[in-house]
């Protein structure tokens, strides 16, 4: 029987990784920090030539196929970028997953990313992606669980 797999889709500088280290520390999950990224920057597949290294092992059908093999085991947790998955969103994806959101004022995440990498694009930004698998998950499930990244900073 396949464990539960919760993926909490975000931006970047959305105070995710603050989150993903609270349930590394919880210590009943296996986490994995964005798998698809991998996918996004480094496979056949990628969306960005950032980065000139392929990494065939990379592609979306082999990252899920990674993520589901490690619910076998226990239950899992992912962290990723909505954007990372970019042209595989789609009500069959996500269907895979529990999917909770994160989310940010946009002001406080783009001026922070900016100052970590300057020359992102619109679509790294992450927005449009984090919308597209909100919709998808809300018409498929009903609303998702959205958590604001600075109220849980505030706590």
């Amino acid at each position: 029987m396949r464990n539960p797999i919760i993926v909490l889709w975000t931006t970047p500088r959305s105070r995710s990784t603050a989150f993903e280290r609270m349930m590394i520390e919880r210590g009943d999950h296996t986490v994995l920090d964005e798998p698809f990224s991998a996918r996004y920057y480094f496979s056949s597949e990628r969306r960005s030539l950032r980065y000139d290294v392929e990494e065939p092992e990379s592609t979306g059908g082999r990252v899920l196929e990674r993520i589901l093999s490690e619910a076998e085991l226990a239950p899992v947790f992912v962290k990723d970028m909505a954007y990372h998955a970019t042209g595989l969103l789609s009500g069959e994806f996500l269907s895979h997953f529990t999917n909770t959101f994160l989310i940010r004022e946009p002001e406080a995440t783009l001026t922070s990313f900016a100052r970590k990498w300057p020359d992102f694009t619109d679509e790294e930004a992450g927005f449009s992606a984090l919308g597209q698998a909100y919709d998808l998950t809300r018409e498929e499930h009903g609303p998702p669980v959205v958590l604001d990244g600075d109220e849980l900073a505030s706590q």
